[in-house]
């Protein structure tokens, strides 16, 4: 494994896979949620920043979203 893409807490790979849905909508609508992050097929380096994201119907299947879960680790600074 490479070890220039470990987060501070030691997780790998967890860039560049799939594009995550969040649960915040955009703006006003009740249809449309916010999009983060790149995914494989992403061409533009901007797409990886943390507020590079898009909006989709959240009825809309793509095979480059998916979903992360998370689980609260405390880290200590």
């Amino acid at each position: 494994f490479a070890t220039d893409d470990r987060s501070r807490i030691g997780c790998l790979d967890m860039a560049g896979n799939v594009s995550e849905w969040c649960e915040d909508f955009d703006g006003g609508s009740r249809t449309d949620r916010v999009v983060a992050g790149g995914n494989y097929a992403t061409a533009e380096p901007e797409r990886f920043l943390i507020d590079g994201g898009s909006t989709l119907p959240q009825t809309d299947y793509s095979r480059t979203v998916g979903f992360r879960g998370v689980v609260r680790v405390p880290v200590s600074p």
